[in-house]
């Protein structure tokens, strides 16, 4: 029987740019958009770990942590902190806490959720996208922290909320 978890780890092993997943590459396994995935690596990163992918996904972590892409625990793309590409990416924390148990992760997922809310709530509510030095007074939106468009936050707030015991989230 073909296995394809192992030849999809592989892709992912032998298919990336600069240290970082790569969006995607067709058939034939050429790079057909290299933009970085780091917004996903919570949908990602703990399956590759999870299906003998240990080594490569601490690899790629590590990558990350030290890159610019990341200032205290929160993914900036474009110059911009936004929820909704960091729901998923500090999610890659809590999944990997789960996976490990290793307390760097839930270090890191509280850390990152202390500085977006610290940077990206006003009053309730959820300012989707501000610049990474200041809050910007420009707001692309402001979204209800029910919104349907950031329940991935309020998931991994509730989630944190439970492990560490603390109501504050």
């Amino acid at each position: 029987m073909h296995n394809y978890i192992d030849e999809i780890i592989s892709n992912f092993n032998n298919y990336h740019k600069d240290g970082f997943l790569i969006r995607s590459f067709d058939k034939d396994l050429n790079i057909s958009d290299s933009e970085k995935v780091i917004e996903d690596y919570g949908d990602i990163i703990p399956y590759l770990y999870y299906f003998d992918g240990k080594d490569f996904s601490n690899q790629i972590l590590n990558n990350i942590l030290n890159s610019n892409y990341v200032k205290d625990g929160v993914y900036i793309k474009n110059g911009l902190i936004k929820i909704f590409y960091n729901h998923d990416w500090l999610m890659t924390f809590f999944e990997m806490y789960k996976l490990t148990g290793e307390l760097k992760y839930l270090e890191n997922l509280e850390l990152g959720i202390k500085k977006l809310l610290e940077r990206n709530i006003s009053n309730g509510f959820l300012i989707d996208e501000c610049n990474q030095s200041y809050r910007s007074t420009s707001l692309k939106s402001t979204l209800k922290t029910s919104s349907p468009y950031n329940l991935g936050l309020v998931e991994i707030l509730s989630e944190l909320g439970l492990i560490l015991n603390k109501k504050e989230y």
